[in-house]
């Protein structure tokens, strides 16, 4: 299976969030994944 990467920034109230966004490059429906990691 290939698989498509990249980084994003979303908008957050008033400052950006990066993320990274990894998906099959095959179209289709495919379950998901959110992983949140807070560190002060």
């Amino acid at each position: 299976m290939q698989i498509t990467k990249r980084n994003v920034e979303l908008r957050v109230d008033d400052s950006l969030m990066r993320v990274y966004v990894a998906a099959p490059k095959a179209p289709g429906l495919y379950p998901g994944i959110v992983f949140y990691s807070d560190i002060y």
